[in-house]
C-alpha cells in the first residue's frame, strides 16, 4: 500500500469513526439533560473542524505538502490516543480531571458509562490507523538513517 492510500483511508477511517463517536457521545443520557446542553453544542460545533482534520490528513499533501501532513497526523495520533485513556476511564467510572496548581491529574468516582469503552474502542481504532499512516513510515526512515 503507497503513502497517499493510507492517508486516505487514515482520513476516511477518522471521519466515519469520529462520527459514530460523536454519536453514541450525542445521544448519551446524560447529555439529554437541559443543563447539559451546551455541551452538545460544543460537540456540534466541533464537527466542521473534525471534517477538516479528516481531509488533511486524507488530501494534505496536495496544500499543505507531505512532511506538514505527516506532522499533523503524528500530533492527531496522541490526541486521540489521549481520547482513548478519557473514554475508558469513562467507561469504567473513572472522571479525569486536570489541576493547574499545582498540575496533576486527578480521578473521580462516578457512575460507569458502557457506552464510553465503545468509544474507547473505535478511537483505539483510529489510533491505530493514524499510527500506521505516519508514525510507522516516520520510525522506518528514523531508524534507516540510524543504521546508515
Amino acid at each position: 500500500m503507497d503513502e497517499s492510500s493510507r492517508y486516505r483511508r487514515a482520513g476516511a477511517i477518522y471521519f466515519v469513526l469520529g462520527v459514530v463517536i460523536m454519536a453514541i457521545t450525542v445521544l448519551s443520557p446524560g447529555l439529554a439533560s437541559p443543563e447539559r446542553r451546551g455541551d452538545v453544542v460544543h460537540l456540534l460545533v466541533g464537527l466542521p473542524f473534525f471534517g477538516l482534520f479528516a481531509l488533511v490528513i486524507a488530501y494534505g499533501d496536495r496544500v499543505l505538502g507531505s512532511w506538514l501532513r505527516q506532522k499533523i497526523t503524528m500530533l492527531l495520533t496522541l490526541s486521540a490516543l489521549g481520547r482513548v485513556f478519557i473514554f475508558a476511564a469513562n467507561g469504567i467510572g473513572w472522571q479525569p480531571g486536570i489541576s493547574w496548581r499545582p498540575v496533576a491529574v486527578a480521578f473521580q468516582s462516578v457512575e460507569p458509562t458502557p457506552r464510553m469503552l465503545v468509544n474507547a474502542v473505535l478511537m483505539a481504532v483510529i489510533v491505530v490507523v493514524l499510527f500506521r499512516a505516519s508514525w510507522l513510515p516516520f520510525l522506518r526512515r528514523f531508524r534507516r538513517d540510524a543504521e546508515d
